[in-house]
């Protein structure tokens, strides 16, 4: 009897973590001859993969059910009902706090999935996580067998090639480099206190926020605490990019990757800014050292401490080299290579199981 694999998530999108890595998934096993199929409660026909709106799922019994959980939708009582072999999938549930006065609905979606999460502890016959942080984060709510897979970041995208209409600019200057989404979760208000301190002591760098304005207040209060800062000329809003060519220029002539994040389950841009030999500046917050591994430093104290760190750094180039040489053999964790052994060896379990 042949097995089918129900992927499902909340939604699709191509371009995300969860939809690059469920772009992942789907290609290993379908060469590997087992069936999938895909299901969202938001179905999108711009994501590269056929799928289903979740209402469609029927299960047998004899099948797998691997849940994609991130954030609370409908389809998640597929998990308490479903009489497959259930896969839980835990990509983290950003605290909803940091939408309070922002977005009331992704507010009260982020708080439905936190309180919903503990009670699926009994219904799911395995649980996924992608750091320690987040495997620990389900051991304590009850979760009792847990696995750690790597999760895939997309690096095969950028071929080297850079954008000829950036290329000149970002060649000649030096500054620190953000990607991701515009949102309080980031704490980019945090990086322009410390981004101000560092600026007294390197005049002329600049620090470039590649990213969309999801939530246009809170973009707006960023660029008036820039202009209070005296550090409007110096910090580029340069809204999204998406097209890996001139990511690639960003990425590869940063001089440092900041990341002050309140919060994150993974952070894909640290693994990606690794690739390219940048090295990534966080600090102690749970997974970012486990994310940006030997490749990043760890900053520590106020932001003057901060800012003294940085340019201590900014003046050791063989300090600089080691960490980008060991970045880039950190990120090789990240490979389409080391999510096969792991999901052959997720799946080997459960036939003997």
């Amino acid at each position: 009897m042949s097995i089918t694999i129900h992927i499902m998530t909340a939604a699709l999108s191509q371009g995300d973590a969860i939809g690059n890595y469920i772009l992942s998934l789907n290609g290993m096993l379908r060469d590997w001859g087992v069936r999938v199929e895909l299901y969202a409660d938001f179905p999108n026909p711009a994501y590269p993969l056929q799928h289903q709106h979740s209402s469609q799922y029927h299960p047998t019994g004899n099948d797998i059910l691997w849940f994609h959980y991130s954030i609370y939708s409908d389809n998640v009582h597929w998990i308490t009902r479903s009489p497959d072999f259930v896969i839980l999938d835990s990509h983290g549930i950003c605290p909803p706090h940091l939408f309070a006065g922002y977005d009331e609905q992704m507010e009260e979606l982020c708080r439905k999935g936190e309180q919903f999460l503990p009670a699926l502890a009994q219904h799911s016959d395995l649980a996924i996580a992608h750091t320690r942080f987040v495997a620990d984060g389900l051991r304590g709510m009850g979760f009792r067998t847990i696995r750690t897979l790597p999760l895939v970041v997309d690096t095969a995208r950028f071929t080297g090639v850079g954008d000829p209409a950036w290329e000149p600019l970002l060649s000649k200057l030096d500054y620190l480099l953000f990607v991701g989404r515009v949102v309080p979760q980031k704490n980019l208000g945090r990086s322009l206190d410390l981004f101000a301190a560092l600026l007294r002591r390197r005049p002329g760098i600049k620090y470039i926020i590649v990213g969309g304005r999801h939530l246009p207040r809170y973009a707006e209060e960023l660029e008036i605490q820039a202009a209070r800062l005296g550090i409007g000329e110096d910090v580029v809003f340069s809204g999204p990019i998406s097209e890996p060519h001139t990511l690639t220029s960003f990425f590869r002539h940063a001089r440092f990757y900041l990341c002050l994040s309140e919060w994150e389950s993974f952070c894909v841009p640290l693994a990606e800014s690794l690739h390219f030999g940048t090295p990534v500046l966080g600090w102690e917050v749970p997974p970012i050292p486990e994310t940006m591994g030997p490749g990043g430093v760890v900053l520590k104290g106020d932001n003057e401490a901060m800012a003294a760190q940085i340019d201590a750094l900014w003046e050791d180039p063989a300090r600089y080299r080691q960490l980008q040489a060991r970045g880039q053999a950190h990120v090789a964790t990240f490979t389409d290579s080391g999510l096969r052994a792991g999901v052959l060896k997720l799946l080997r379990e459960i036939a003997e199981g």
